[in-house]
């Protein structure tokens, strides 16, 4: 890989991050996306509910995420399946959307 690449890459995962990162390239774009949409109850780490972090509580309440890509219409739309009895959709959304 040259060193283009590798700077290019470096740079994208540097700016995924929530609260200041930035899309600073197509790269870095796609980076934010697959990162936000890799939601999913099998990456829950903590064992024990009461010890939850923000990511752990919005990965056990999602079922199903699926990314979908319309080129022609330059859209992407990220479609949920989120379980209501582990957190309510207004908690959920209020952590998820926080980090989008």
């Amino acid at each position: 890989m040259d060193y283009g690449e590798v700077a290019e890459i470096m740079c994208a995962i540097g700016n995924h991050e929530e609260q200041y990162g930035e899309a600073v390239s197509t790269l870095a774009a796609a980076l934010i996306l697959a990162d936000k949409a890799d939601v999913h109850t099998s990456r829950v780490r903590a064992m024990d509910p009461t010890l939850y972090d923000i990511h752990d509580r919005v990965n056990n309440a999602s079922r199903r995420s699926y990314v979908d890509v319309d080129a022609e219409a330059r859209t992407i739309t990220l479609e949920l399946e989120i379980d209501t009895t582990a957190v309510s959709v207004m908690d959920y959304f209020e952590i998820f959307i926080s980090r989008m």
